[in-house]
């Protein structure tokens, strides 16, 4: 669990969260993903708009999003 205050989420969190990346094992993606849904649903997290941008275009291209 995250301290509080504010803390910025990087590209990689939001898609560890988002989209399953089949190339990795079970085990780390499901450890992963569960640690991304647990930083990102913490309060007081910044976003920038670059982070934003890079994550729908890896899931747009690697997930298939539409």
């Amino acid at each position: 669990m995250m301290s509080s205050g504010t803390s910025f989420i990087d590209t990689n969190v939001w898609l560890y969260r988002l989209f399953e990346d089949n190339k990795m094992e079970v085990t780390e993606r499901t450890k992963k993903r569960n640690i991304a849904i647990a930083i990102t649903e913490a309060e007081g997290i910044i976003i920038s708009t670059q982070v934003v941008n890079e994550v729908a275009a890896n899931l747009l291209k690697k997930a298939a999003f539409n």
